[in-house]
């Protein structure tokens, strides 16, 4: 038990000493496109757009692009997808990242203290190998690397007590203060603020995740504005944006079908060498071929929802053009359906 004391207590020296010595701020330049990676918090706050909203507020000027390439379950080093998905840098190089929101520390924690050091030794070298990268075509990248949050004492008396995994958290939060000083990486604690929150919270009677683990809504929300005045070093603008954030989250619906498509075994996949010939008789074309168009299409359609985005932060609105989008090759079916022309009826249709 001592020795524990001991490792948590040098650790946290090591990240009072490492916050002070971090980049102070985040300075964004116009046109620059963001990334998200990481576990499920960042996955999750796509879905209400808080956080992004108040960085397009702040630089409405700024025509920002913003990609969620975040995933459940995601480590440093292990990334599950769908085979021939692509790797991490091909995704950050296809949305030309100037700038890594990198949240980690979550799913390793639970290796407790014997992982620490195998997740100082990786996180160390994505650091490196990552700031010396140049996915946009502009030069290397900024990250900012940011914690966990930490877990609820949740008001349901079914979810088991926090302490165990909180203990783990702080070590990893520690861990990662340390070695993002280390490699002049500017850091987020969210570990500690988190708790502030939940404090708050709780006396008012309420919890802000849904399982003690997974913020709501409502703890996206609290969370936001924190996260933007550690990243940015300033309080988050104010004011009513939900215009703002409901067109964010009609761009990020696109983009999410787009990149957490579904059938990934017929996108990317065993099914995606099938292949079929073109109605006009021209070569065989693979499934991989054809929904990659629409996955392009995809690309357009989230592209074109951010020029509302950014119309709607100057203080405008702009209506959504789609007739731009590419076109997908028609395929001949391998399987003829019942219509004089050999299409499929469809379900409904009259006889």
């Amino acid at each position: 038990m001592h020795q524990r004391i001991l490792v948590v207590a040098l650790t946290l020296l090591s990240a009072v000493f490492a916050l002070a010595q971090q980049p102070a701020k985040l300075d964004l330049k116009p046109g620059e496109h963001i990334a998200l990676i990481g576990n499920a918090l960042p996955d999750r706050m796509q879905h209400s757009g808080y956080f992004e909203t108040l960085i397009h507020a702040q630089y409405p000027k700024h025509d920002l692009v913003v990609r969620n390439l975040a995933a459940a379950g995601d480590e440093v080093m292990k990334r599950s997808r769908s085979e021939n998905f692509g790797s991490p840098d091909e995704w950050l190089t296809k949305v030309q990242a100037d700038v890594i929101f990198a949240y980690f520390g979550f799913n390793e924690s639970f290796k407790g203290y014997a992982g620490l050091e195998q997740f100082k030794a990786e996180l160390g070298l994505f650091l490196k190998e990552t700031k010396a990268k140049n996915y946009s075509g502009k030069g290397n990248p900024r990250i900012v690397l940011f914690s966990p949050i930490a877990n609820e004492k949740h008001r349901d008396p079914n979810f088991p007590t926090p302490d165990a995994n909180n203990t783990n958290l702080e070590n990893y939060t520690a861990a990662m203060a340390e070695v993002a000083k280390a490699h002049d990486v500017l850091f987020v604690d969210l570990f500690r603020p988190s708790q502030q929150l939940y404090s708050a919270a709780a006396q008012k009677g309420q919890s802000l995740t849904v399982n003690g683990l997974h913020l709501t809504e409502e703890g996206d929300k609290a969370l936001a504005p924190l996260m933007f005045q550690s990243v940015f070093g300033q309080k988050a603008p104010a004011g009513n944006f939900e215009k703002l954030r409901t067109v964010i989250n009609d761009k990020n619906t696109e983009w999410h079908a787009r990149y957490r498509t579904v059938d990934g075994y017929n996108v990317y996949g065993g099914r995606s060498k099938l292949s079929y010939e073109s109605p006009k008789g021209a070569a065989k074309i693979s499934n991989y071929d054809v929904m990659q168009q629409e996955m392009a299409q995809r690309d357009v359609l989230t592209a074109n929802r951010d020029k509302r985005v950014w119309a709607v932060a100057k203080g405008g609105d702009l209506k959504v053009d789609d007739s731009n989008l590419p076109k997908v090759t028609e395929v001949k079916s391998n399987k003829p359906g019942a219509n004089a022309d050999g299409s499929h009826k469809f379900l409904g249709a009259e006889e």
